[in-house]
């Protein structure tokens, strides 16, 4: 039988391990594989359930599950952020309820724009940014979802969303 300090830690190490690998595959091949998502999110159900109980656990993995895809769907929308990405996000709200992954996302946010202030403000970072003050008109001007230029950099999500969950891990939720 498991203790409590042993259940408290399983989901921190599911969601680690899921995303180290979700990271992994992301850098490598650009893509995050649908069956490492969905069966993270659905080992974070059974999980919650057989923690908490059939009705309370299911609900709370559900209401992670819903809100880490929602936080992330309107970026995906806009042409900013990978399916995968989503998936995973809404995998790690399975694993630690509504108000962990909303954490999560908080400093994943923060990573991210890090990450991208660090690339943006490299080599030609004049043309960089005023590109992205192009793009960001020509959608509002439009309101087309923009195609990414052939041979453009990609920015794998992954990265910061490593660093989110390990701050996350460190610091816990901010509220």
């Amino acid at each position: 039988m498991l203790g409590e300090e042993d259940l408290t830690l399983i989901p921190i190490v599911a969601c680690l391990s899921v995303t180290l690998v979700a990271s992994y595959t992301d850098i490598r091949r650009q893509s995050i594989p649908n069956p490492l998502t969905v069966s993270a999110a659905l080992a974070g159900l059974c999980f919650q359930c057989y923690e908490a109980g059939l009705v309370e656990g299911g609900c709370f993995a559900l209401q992670g599950l819903a809100l880490g895809v929602s936080l992330l769907f309107i970026p995906f929308l806009l042409g900013g952020m990978g399916g995968g990405d989503v998936k995973l996000l809404g995998a790690l709200g399975a694993w630690l309820g509504p108000a962990d992954v909303a954490a999560v996302f908080f400093y994943t946010a923060m990573a991210g724009g890090v990450w991208a202030l660090w690339v943006m403000f490299g080599r030609g970072s004049r043309m960089r940014l005023a590109g992205v003050w192009f793009d960001i008109a020509a959608f509002l001007a439009t309101r087309r979802k923009l195609e990414p230029v052939s041979g453009a950099r990609v920015f794998p999500y992954t990265g910061p969303m490593v660093a989110g969950l390990l701050v996350f891990v460190f610091l816990g939720p901010f509220f």
